[in-house]
């Protein structure tokens, strides 16, 4: 929904979830608000304006942003983004998946459409929806410990192989998934989408779990994405990322793509 602020008469956007809409789980967007409140003010988060509960619904008012960039990707001619600015695209995502593991938490469940343009500035990217967030850092300080779940947490198609498989979410798993994404901005499309369609959700799973084993990577993607997915799904569990590394990985392509783009 989209509501007007009576204190600033800014837009803002209004998120709304009922009171039982997960029957024996805390609410997600109360859990939502409570990461965005202990992330605080930061340059790729949208501003949370108010936050409060009724009889029957959990509310919570935001920035309003522009389009998500899986949005903005399907306008583009070919229905892609071009390499350059799919990279310089994942410059400003990878910046933003950097300050919410500064602040100690994994979004958890990373995809285009959780990535969105501002509704005034088009250049900046933000990143929205944290309800499957984790904390990766408990009360002490210290990286959790890895656990084995039953199944798959998050978007199956953007998911990393450690979460196909179960392992606790860490800082890698949200940056192969970034990698995931920006292929899928390049190309337009992932080898393991048509994957088990129409089969139970479990089959479905396997089937893009094992894809992602088999496809060999140089198949996948080439430099820098190639680079960027070897280095994320090398990451240790506990390991601290090299969000610069990443950042320049994606910066000299950007640059070696502008080189060879022909002049209009």
């Amino acid at each position: 929904y989209i509501g007007r602020s009576r204190r600033t008469d800014q837009e803002v956007a209004i998120k709304i979830e009922q009171k039982q809409a997960r029957k024996g789980k805390r609410p997600m967007l109360e859990w939502e608000h409570e990461v965005y409140a202990a992330l605080g003010k930061q340059p790729c988060l949208p501003r949370i304006h108010a936050f409060f509960t009724t009889a029957m619904f959990h509310v919570m008012a935001m920035d309003r942003l522009g389009q998500s960039l899986d949005s903005r990707m399907r306008q583009q001619q070919g229905g892609t983004f071009d390499r350059r600015t799919a990279l310089k695209l994942g410059v400003q995502m990878v910046r933003c998946v950097e300050t919410v593991h500064r602040g100690g938490y994994i979004h958890g469940d990373l995809k285009p459409d959780n990535f969105l343009m501002g509704h005034t500035d088009r250049t900046r990217v933000f990143l929205v929806d944290f309800g499957l967030s984790t904390r990766y850092i408990d009360d002490d300080g210290r990286h959790v410990e890895m656990k084995m779940r039953k199944s798959l947490s998050g978007t199956p198609r953007y998911a990393s192989i450690h979460n196909h498989k179960g392992c606790t979410h860490s800082r890698r798993d949200d940056l192969e998934a970034l990698g995931y994404i920006l292929v899928y901005f390049v190309k337009g499309r992932l080898p393991w989408q048509s994957k088990a369609k129409g089969a139970k959700k479990a089959d479905r799973h396997r089937a893009i779990l094992k894809c992602k084993e088999e496809v060999p990577l140089e198949r996948l993607c080439d430099a820098p994405l190639k680079q960027f997915l070897e280095y994320t799904r090398a990451l240790k569990f506990t390991e601290e990322p090299d969000y610069d590394a990443l950042v320049g990985m994606l910066e000299e392509g950007a640059a070696q793509a502008a080189e060879t783009s022909p002049v209009t």
